[in-house]
């Protein structure tokens, strides 16, 4: 790997360009348990350090690739955005229940299916189906006004919603045939 980073360094001198190893991090992916030590990597001189996760184009990737970190990324910025939009709802005043899932639809769907189509097979364990589904219900509820013991299933039904798993998978389906069209 050190000949490889020196074949880069000399390939960016050649071009006039260089690479900031302040901001270079090494991640191995692997399914080992315990993976064997590696050595240490050396960019213009400095020590690449190593990272348990790291953040490419918004997704967060960890050594084995099981996206768990990503989700629980995801389910932050999502509570962050819901509680914006939560402001404006309530059961009296504020935005209608049309508004408030047109909100939800436009704005927090696709935030949250966000490269699904890399996660979707995530979406068979079961902790991730009940993260997705706390999720949505808790949503809905707000806007709807519903009670807090107002099953996730039944407002998914009565507003014609599908369950988030599901809205993943599909997202993901509508993707890889976007990319199979375009010769991808």
């Amino acid at each position: 790997m050190n000949d490889a980073l020196k074949i880069a360094q000399s390939w960016c001198k050649a071009k006039g360009l260089t690479v900031n190893p302040s901001k270079t991090n090494i991640l191995v992916f692997t399914r080992k348990y315990k993976p064997e030590p590696i050595e240490p990597l050396k960019l213009w001189g400095k020590e690449i350090p190593f990272t348990d996760s790291v953040k490419y184009l918004g997704l967060i990737l960890d050594p084995k690739l099981n996206w768990k970190t990503h989700l629980t990324e995801s389910r932050k910025k999502f509570y962050s955005s819901m509680w914006m939009c939560r402001r404006a709802m309530s059961k009296s005043w504020g935005v209608s229940a049309k508004v408030a899932l047109w909100l939800y639809k436009a704005i927090l769907l696709p935030r949250l299916l966000y490269a699904s189509v890399i996660w979707w097979p995530r979406t068979d364990k079961l902790e991730t189906k009940n993260l997705l589904q706390s999720l949505q219900g808790s949503y809905l509820r707000a806007a709807v006004g519903a009670m807090k013991t107002t099953p996730t299933e039944a407002l998914e039904i009565a507003l014609c919603i599908p369950p988030l798993d599901l809205a993943a998978v599909n997202a993901a389906r509508y993707t890889a045939y976007r990319l199979k069209c375009l010769g991808e």
